[in-house]
């Protein structure tokens, strides 16, 4: 995690990697970044690696009310490296 900028332009960025749990046990490596920027509506998805065979992407409401969705449990490969999504929160 890290945040850059200064107020009211930050950026908080969040990356993570980890292994996707498979049932042949091949576990593959998982690794994204998601940045948010501070005022805005929109938020940054970059992935790392490939993958994300059964995942929904996309943003939601605290309220649940609305949505916006990439993709919903995509097969067998839903991102691919070097992948960047930009969505916008419309609620």
């Amino acid at each position: 995690m890290r945040t850059t900028g200064s107020a009211p332009h930050r950026k908080f960025t969040v990356s993570w990697q980890g292994h996707l749990f498979s049932i042949n046990n091949t576990n593959p490596l998982v690794a994204a970044q998601v940045t948010f920027a501070e005022g805005s509506q929109t938020v940054v998805y970059v992935y790392g690696l490939n993958g994300g065979s059964g995942a929904t992407v996309g943003i939601q409401s605290k309220q649940q009310l609305s949505f916006t969705q990439w993709e919903c449990n995509g097969n067998p490969t839903t991102v691919f490296s070097g992948e960047k999504l930009t969505l916008t929160h419309s609620g």
